[in-house]
């Protein structure tokens, strides 16, 4: 069965309600998502009108309105793969809008009562248990085409050395933080650890160092990459992604393969971080502007205060064999 097709400018939402969490699909406007439309200066859907307001007698008609339910498998298969947009929780009254810090001006703030809490971030995976969160970080094997694996541009590829071992996976770029309760406390997230409407991601492991490696190297094993998938990773664009395609200097001519309207494009992903916990290392390769800088404050780098960090070209600290495999890397 081909991987269900999700239009990208739709909106996801995950909604707890009943003691569940389910998986919605909308596309079109926001306002579907609102939780109050009774003074909204809008053109109201129809099917809205008979619950305005939304409370506990009403939230079934609500989840029943919305175009289509989808599953956890849908998530997981799915190559046209849109962001979560918005996490809903009626239990705690929680209202995550996943558009990020500078999308006030297309948030749905004023549509949310003020009994509710509303947060605007841009990473509202950390609202959700970590099995849902981990559908949104996913490869794909090209059928046909021996020199692609494919990976979503928002994960970010890691290596980590541990007994004298080398290993490579992709995640979400926040679990590379190995001091992760001060990053969320530098966030402006102080209570994440003890408040229950925040992911269970990470709260087993808010501070990584020699010894919990192994315990954090088991919480991303799902995401491991073989040096093979490693020197055949190429990134997947949704079509509103293309734009990045210029960035790149990418070459129309020069895609490898299509998938719907994703692209598999042939621009490996970099090495955006190298944490080597038998020498008490961590890399992470300049973002764009940065300088290359040794022996940055490890608090900065969210890592354990005795470590030594670099902002430095990563691929640059493993051994030669594996260096090869990011030769193009900028």
């Amino acid at each position: 069965m081909p991987p269900p097709k999700l239009n990208e400018y739709g909106h996801i939402g995950a909604i707890f309600a009943n003691n569940q969490w389910s998986l919605f699909y909308e596309e079109g406007n926001r306002y579907a998502w609102a939780i109050d439309l009774t003074n909204a200066d809008i053109d109201i859907p129809e099917t809205r009108m008979d619950f305005l307001k939304l409370d506990r007698s009403n939230v079934k008609k609500y989840l029943d309105n919305f175009q289509r339910r989808i599953s956890s498998q849908d998530i997981e298969n799915a190559i046209e793969k849109p962001p979560l947009t918005f996490v809903i929780n009626f239990d705690a009254m929680l209202f995550v809008d996943g558009s990020g810090e500078d999308g006030e001006h297309i948030s749905i703030r004023e549509y949310i009562p003020n009994e509710w809490q509303y947060k605007l971030v841009r990473n509202p995976y950390f609202f959700l248990p970590n099995a849902l969160r981990k559908l949104w970080i996913s490869k794909h094997i090209v059928e046909g085409n021996v020199n692609n694996v494919g990976i979503f541009r928002w994960c970010a590829v890691g290596a980590i050395k541990y007994l004298d071992q080398w290993r490579f996976f992709y995640e979400h770029p926040e679990m590379w933080y190995l001091d992760f309760e001060t990053f969320m406390k530098v966030t402006g997230t102080r209570d994440w650890l003890n408040n229950p409407v925040y992911s269970d991601w990470r709260k087993s492991l808010p501070r990584v160092n020699t010894e919990n490696a192994s315990e954090y190297i088991d919480a991303m094993e799902k995401t491991e990459l073989t040096v093979d998938e490693v020197a055949k990773l190429t990134y997947v664009l949704t079509e509103s992604e293309q734009y990045l395609i210029e960035e790149w200097d990418f070459d129309e001519s020069s895609r490898s393969s299509e998938l719907g309207n994703a692209l598999i494009i042939p621009r490996k992903p970099p090495l955006r971080y190298v944490i080597d916990f038998d020498e008490q290392l961590f890399i992470r390769l300049p973002y764009k502007g940065d300088k290359v800088q040794h022996n940055v404050d490890p608090v900065k780098m969210f890592t354990p205060p005795y470590w030594t960090c670099h902002i430095d070209i990563t691929h640059t600290y493993l051994p030669a064999d594996l260096q090869r495999l990011f030769h193009d890397q900028l």
